[in-house]
């Protein structure tokens, strides 16, 4: 009896570990997400950023990055970008924050504010 309830138990370590967020990953999952942002009242594609490993390229339209891959890291629900991220890092523009805002591996999500040179904070978002 006693080896049944270490098998359970090792069992559930495994179910825990397995069901494990982004957060706690301490990572993205290895995927391409689509970014986007609203413009008025119509949402403009902003290209996608694919993620591997702790490495990512883009934003970029139709696949095709350029540069890269750069590092990134994440503490907490931040992500900090190790290089450039396109247009929403040049020109006067620049990265104020990168918060994951769906910790779901299979659904996983962040927002990209983004300060504009004339001060403004624009919201770009993320998802898979």
């Amino acid at each position: 009896m006693k080896h049944a309830w270490l098998g359970a138990a090792a069992l559930t370590l495994v179910a825990q570990a397995s069901s494990a967020g982004v957060v706690e990953n301490k990572r993205l999952p290895d995927a391409t997400f689509e970014c986007s942002m609203w413009s008025g009242s119509f949402p403009m594609i902003m290209g996608n950023i694919r993620i591997k490993g702790l490495t990512f390229q883009g934003p970029a339209f139709d696949n095709k990055f350029e540069g890269g891959p750069y590092p990134y890291a994440m503490s907490g629900k931040v992500v900090l970008w190790k290089g450039p991220l396109g247009g929403l890092s040049s020109g006067g523009n620049r990265v104020a924050a990168t918060v994951v805002t769906n910790n779901d591996p299979a659904k996983a999500a962040f927002d990209i504010t983004v300060m504009s040179a004339s001060g403004n904070a624009h919201s770009v978002n993320c998802s898979r």
